[in-house]
């Protein structure tokens, strides 16, 4: 929902944005801006009085050079204001300061100058050396003044551009915490609203309800082509859902905008004659600015404790999606930016590239443009710890990189380089934070217990004790940390199944499904042990976000394998939801010893629970006899219970042998809603399993007979994202 919200505002913002590109917006001349007019020109020719060991277009020759000075000042006087001429001056001799010339004021200047000055065509005389106090023509001001014009509307635009996108993702997050205030105290009224009220209510019918049915089934959940989402489309990206993707094709279209709109291209310019060459000129600048401008955003959206994070509430994988995103056009721009001040330079590419600002440059485009590849899903899948080195080693390289490449005259854009810095110290500092306090016990013992349950399928059950009281919620996941291992910095989040209290500390409990590399060599570890084993464990965290499913009459949760850690403490704080009316869980597994532990542990009476073995061969009534068994009498008492306060309902366990059928069990489900009562459908697994429970879903919106509105049923998905 809160994506509705910002991508509502973010459609809001661009609109106008984006018809500027039309508009004469370009801010007024400035005062100090009219003695461009006459330096453009004057820089075209040389004065004898100039130093031989500068150039005659550089400051410290402009500056020391009399006649020079007298020229400008004399055109200045000329062609421009009083006030402008005043400005202007002031303007000049500050840049000469910084060139560490002194220059004298207009009153000193016009004593010492002549009193008639010749005027010159400084285009024509182009490369001539002038002994004497000149005049350019009229017509060479004029053209001075346009060039320096058509500069400043450049870079005005280039910046103004830049900070449209901070301003848009800046209203982002401010309409994505003004929609968590909204939820917040929706919930906290919620309690009061009367059930019967609400069974009496239909929110299928009405025009607001079928328009938001329609986005729902359109845009709200469905994935952007065909069914994938969680498992990878086209073998190396992960498709966003259809919000997800306008967000994103939005973002791409105001960089595209941005980076090809603006430029002024005309004959006669004193800096670039050439029009071709002024329009590479223009788009290398503009793409290279704009890439600045994306490089703060990327660094925030790649850090695990993240502003935006916090204040929208969006999932941290929605984030990571959008920091790929970004990526890619900070990638593109670098690379845009690159080849068209190499095309600029083809002339003098010898002399350039051996200047270290350059070389800085270059190695900075293909640092960024080597990451991008290595970053692709089936690298991070199947070579994450090599995949993270990586790209940290490389993005410190782009940072430095930047540095030296700025060094050259452009060190007004260190900022953007120290903000980088700054998100990843802040983010790296409460990272240490978030370890240290949950783990300073481990420094002094161990402080962790595991255990294999369930054979060669099984889970791991690991315990760690945390130092003081916690108050865990559900959705939560911890990153682990093995410091006694040869890679002591290598950490795994994983989901808290579940907690208790204990002598004023708080026990975290997790189910850790073996996978290879650290998790394989931890069951190597425990399995060779022959018994519970301890260990020191650190823990970082907590991150993640709790989907509000308590408000909701009726819950299913859908898990696929070690999905079912992610659902357990929702079945917990359940328990004592009094207006959550149903709870049913579904839970898709290969094998039996998979299942029995936590059957018999954190799902008993649970509500209804059904298991769908998916490669199994005996008959259902055969997998988990013990446990059948337990549930019977499990059941039986609480039949009983539930008869003596007036209830007929129980929880049950049934053993299916085969996958779900989520076409039929979400419209079993659908059937039961009365009125406007409400369904969450809770899905964690493997990407293909909630890839179909999500078309699944979008297919359950209509108004049709067995469909429903969409404000009826809404879909949460807990889903680890590579």
């Amino acid at each position: 929902m809160w994506l509705v919200s910002l991508s509502a505002a973010l459609v809001a913002l661009t609109l106008p944005t984006t018809q500027a590109a039309s508009l004469d917006l370009t801010p007024r001349i400035k005062a100090d801006q009219c003695i461009q007019g006459c330096l453009l020109p004057l820089a075209k020719v040389s004065f004898s009085d100039m130093p031989k060991s500068n150039k005659s277009s550089s400051a410290v020759a402009q500056c020391k050079s009399s006649d020079f000075v007298s020229s400008l000042l004399h055109c200045a006087e000329t062609y421009c204001s009083d006030n402008q001429v005043s400005a202007g001056w002031t303007s000049f001799q500050a840049t000469c300061l910084a060139a560490g010339v002194h220059v004298a004021n207009p009153d000193h200047v016009r004593i010492v100058s002549k009193d008639e000055y010749a005027t010159v065509d400084c285009v024509a005389k182009a490369g001539k050396v002038m002994n004497e106090t000149i005049l350019p023509t009229e017509e060479n001001f004029l053209m001075g003044q346009k060039t320096a014009y058509a500069q400043d509307r450049a870079y005005f635009y280039s910046h103004a551009f830049g900070w449209a996108l901070w301003i848009l993702v800046g209203t982002m997050a401010v309409v994505g915490l003004a929609f968590r205030c909204v939820n917040w105290l929706a919930s906290r009224n919620f309690s009061t609203i009367d059930p019967a009220f609400r069974s009496s209510r239909s929110l299928k019918h009405g025009k607001l309800a079928r328009m938001y049915t329609l986005y729902q089934k359109l845009l709200g959940t469905p994935a952007l082509f065909g069914r994938k989402h969680g498992q990878p489309g086209w073998y190396l990206v992960t498709l966003p859902t259809r919000l997800q993707a306008l967000w994103i094709f939005l973002y791409i279209a105001l960089n595209l905008v941005f980076s090809c709109v603006g430029y002024t291209v005309f004959e006669g310019n004193m800096t670039t004659p050439d029009t071709t060459a002024q329009l590479w000129q223009s788009i290398g600048s503009r793409t290279g600015i704009m890439s600045f401008y994306n490089l703060p955003l990327l660094w925030l959206l790649a850090g695990r404790n993240d502003f935006l994070l916090w204040l929208t509430g969006c999932h941290y994988s929605t984030l990571n999606l959008f920091h790929r995103w970004v990526a890619r056009i900070f990638t593109v721009q670098a690379i845009v930016h690159s080849v068209a001040i190499t095309w600029l330079n083809r002339a003098s590419l010898a002399a350039v590239s051996d200047l270290p600002f350059w070389k800085a440059g270059v190695a900075a485009t293909c640092v960024v443009s080597l990451m991008l590849p290595l970053a692709m899903l089936p690298i991070r899948q199947k070579l994450y710890e090599v995949f993270l080195v990586v790209h940290i080693l490389g993005a410190v390289a782009v940072l430095v990189a930047l540095t030296y490449h700025l060094a050259s005259g452009h060190s007004g854009y260190l900022p953007w380089i120290w903000s980088c810095v700054g998100i990843w110290a802040f983010d790296r500092l409460a990272r240490f934070l978030r370890l240290s306090v949950l783990s300073y016990n481990a420094f002094k013992d161990t402080n962790a217990e595991a255990i294999v349950t369930g054979g060669e399928n099984g889970l791991i059950r690991l315990t760690v004790t945390a130092p003081f009281m916690l108050f865990p919620r559900p959705g939560q996941y911890y990153f682990l940390y093995n410091p006694l291992s040869l890679t002591p910095w290598e950490n795994h989040p994983f989901t808290l199944a579940s907690w208790d209290h204990e002598y004023g500390k708080t026990k975290l409990h997790f189910l850790i499904a073996v996978r290879g590399g650290a998790t394989s060599r931890l069951r190597r570890k425990i399995v060779e042990n022959h018994s519970p084993t301890r260990m020191r464990v650190l823990v970082e965290g907590p991150y993640g976000h709790t989907e509000p499913v308590n408000q909701y009459e009726r819950v299913l949760f859908i898990a696929g394998g070690s999905g079912i850690t992610a659902i357990l403490p929702y079945l917990e704080v359940l328990r004592n939801n009094r207006f959550t009316q149903s709870v049913s869980v579904i839970w898709s597994v290969k094998n039996n010893a998979y299942a029995t532990d936590v059957l018999h542990k954190e799902l008993a009476g649970c509500g209804d629970i059904t298991i769908h073995v998916t490669e199994e061969e005996q008959p259902a009534a055969d997998l988990f006899p013990v446990l059948s068994r337990a549930a019977d009498v499990e059941n039986k008492e609480r039949q009983l219970e539930k008869q003596s306060t007036g209830s007929s309902s129980s929880p049950s366990v049934n053993v299916v042998v085969g996958r779900p059928d989520f076409h039929a069990l979400l419209r079993e489900q659908a059937k039961e809603l009365v009125g406007s009562e409400k369904l969450a459908v809770v899905a964690c697994g493997p990407g293909g399993m909630v890839d179909d429970l999500r078309a699944n879903v979008v297919g359950l919106y209509g108004t049709g007979g067995d469909q429903v509105a969409g404000s009826q049923v809404d879909y949460f998905e807990e889903l680890f994202a590579w």
